[in-house]
């Protein structure tokens, strides 16, 4: 009986990257706080009954008792689980953000830190062809906004993009502009030019 109790009340072991990929409810500890209301509900309705308070009385009474105090105990078990998760993200991905973010993202994180350095709140055009990675990009580069017609053009592994840096044009596909310089380049297909 013991190592029942034990185990429903144990914490899962913590395998994700997010608090959204935790299970905290495990099956033996929905189990055990169901027969924690039963017993709750039974003595409780029993005291009351026995008190005299009717029996309709006496079973709303119970049922609130009951659902109260599995809930209690329900908050105590995830406060437990979220303070297992959050140890095991400040040993796994450090104590900054910018760490964390660095480790989960990686390169695209540290284009993405040098480049708000380069654009200092400008507005810029980012050409990508991948989706997610453009928009991840989006998010690390507020308050910088994406606009047309923008100072800065940022190229994040555009397929389209051709940029010829001795002349100062940029082809991607059937657009051409002119007149740009490279301002800071990651890779061969991660880079930022500006306007001239």
């Amino acid at each position: 009986m013991l190592d029942i109790i034990k185990d429903a009340l144990m914490t899962p072991p913590i395998e994700g990257v997010t608090i959204n990929t935790v299970l905290f409810m495990t099956p033996s500890f929905r189990s055990f706080l169901f027969g924690l209301i039963i017993i709750i509900f039974s003595s409780s309705a029993a005291f009351f009954i026995i008190k005299r308070f009717g029996i309709k009385r006496a079973v709303r009474k119970a049922l609130l008792i009951a659902f109260f105090s599995v809930g209690l105990v329900y908050a105590v078990q995830a406060d437990i689980g979220w303070s297992k998760w959050l140890i095991s993200d400040l040993n796994n991905y450090g104590r900054s953000t910018g760490e964390k973010t660095l480790a989960m993202e990686g390169p695209l994180y540290e284009f993405s830190a040098n480049v708000k350095n380069v654009l200092s709140d400008s507005n810029y055009e980012l050409y990508s062809s991948l989706s997610v990675p453009s928009l991840r990009m989006e998010y690390f580069l507020l308050p910088s906004r994406k606009k047309e017609a923008a100072e800065f053009i940022v190229i994040l592994v555009d397929r389209d993009a051709v940029f010829d840096p001795y002349a100062g044009i940029l082809r991607r596909g059937e657009q051409t502009i002119e007149n740009l310089e490279p301002v800071y380049q990651y890779t061969h297909d991660a880079y930022v030019l500006r306007k001239r």
